[in-house]
């Protein structure tokens, strides 16, 4: 077994592109070189950034590791201190704190692709974009890899064991370090697990039908508030509501399936009768190809835009399906465009303002 490269420390306003006023205090940066394929270790190198943060008190009782998921989000300043953001009692006095960047990012020898092209880019035409520019380097981008690479890490910093935070995708690449290196493995917390049989295309589609019924499950909480926000008394009047606003925003109908019609959708002729329940069956079942088309024609057309029409609005509505504290804010948000607001990209931060000076208080009404 190859020995692991020792850290090369580096002035952290050069690694990370930052003016010496925004490097928190304390902050150390640095590579370590390691194997683009870590069966051949005295092959071909590459290298992956680190941050880490030493514990206040001088005295750390363990390294503590951290990665944020993405998969690809940017790891290097996952332990910086936030405001009105307060860590664990003792997190920064008694522990030093090692992030990674993971390989292909910025910092860890990012791969570059080119692309050129008009209009909206396909998964597919990126994929190749990227492969071809440096086909091993990019079959390297695994979720071993970063374990691996990360363990590198560790035995650069002559740690015989680390701790480990890992969120969303970042419980992927610790549930894969403990599964390759128990023996190195001290205390584990793995938030927002991803599942260990669905890697990746059906984690992808579970999370999107998760998503799915979340939103809708907000439309339906508007709905039954119809006499405050006046929105409609179904989640599907509720969701056309939004969907005007999101057409506008985006240029086009945004990515994403109407909930299930119901009677009080149908007209009130049809209501009761023999046919109100074929005519909702024709509606609820044609609206998934409806929705694909109507996404399929913007993408078609709108040549600015990406496929995931992700603004606005719809990036807020996405953010809501994460907490319902965020479900009044964004009904109100609905209420000031649908009551003659000036339809933009959508300030969420100054809308709130605005919705709070207007009603005279601080607090939406749940």
């Amino acid at each position: 077994m190859a020995v692991a490269a020792p850290v090369q420390w580096q002035d952290c306003t050069e690694m990370l592109g930052i003016e010496a006023e925004y490097v928190p205090a304390g902050l150390e940066c640095g590579t370590v070189e390691v194997p683009v394929d870590h069966a051949q270790p005295d092959a071909d190198k590459t290298t992956v950034a680190l941050t880490r943060m030493k514990a206040t008190s001088g005295n750390a009782r363990s390294t503590v590791f951290g990665n944020p998921g993405g998969p690809g989000n940017y790891a290097l300043n996952f332990w910086q201190p936030r405001d009105n953001a307060p860590a664990p009692a003792g997190l920064y006095e008694n522990h030093d704190l090692v992030a990674v960047q993971p390989r292909g990012l910025y910092g860890s020898n990012p791969l570059t692709c080119d692309i050129r092209a008009a209009g909206p880019v396909s998964v597919n035409q990126l994929h190749d974009a990227c492969y071809g520019t440096d086909p091993a380097y990019m079959a390297s981008f695994t979720t071993e890899n970063a374990a691996r690479d990360m363990d590198a890490v560790r035995e650069a910093l002559g740690l015989a064991t680390i701790d480990y935070v890992g969120v969303s995708y970042g419980t992927a690449i610790g549930t894969d370090y403990a599964t390759l290196f128990p023996e190195r493995t001290g205390r584990f917390v793995l938030d927002s697990n991803t599942h260990p049989d669905w890697r990746w295309s059906e984690q992808a589609a579970q999370g999107a039908h998760a998503q799915e019924e979340r939103v809708n499950d907000i439309f339906r909480w508007i709905a039954d508030r119809d006499d405050y926000y006046g929105l409609g008394d179904t989640p599907l009047k509720v969701y056309y509501n939004w969907k005007w606003i999101t057409d506008q925003e985006v240029g086009g109908a945004a990515n994403l399936t109407p909930p299930p019609a119901e009677s009080r959708d149908l007209p009130v002729e049809l209501r009761d009768t023999q046919f109100e329940q074929p005519a909702l069956d024709v509606i609820n079942g044609t609206a998934p190809a409806r929705a694909r088309g109507e996404g399929l024609f913007r993408a078609l057309t709108l040549q600015d835009l990406t496929n995931n029409a992700a603004t606005g609005l719809f990036d807020a509505t996405v953010g809501a399906t994460y907490s319902e504290q965020a479900w009044p804010m964004l009904a109100h948000i609905l209420k000031y465009y649908n009551d003659g607001g000036r339809i933009a990209r959508v300030d969420y931060p100054t809308a709130a303002k605005i919705i709070q000076a207007k009603e005279g208080r601080a607090q939406v009404m749940r």
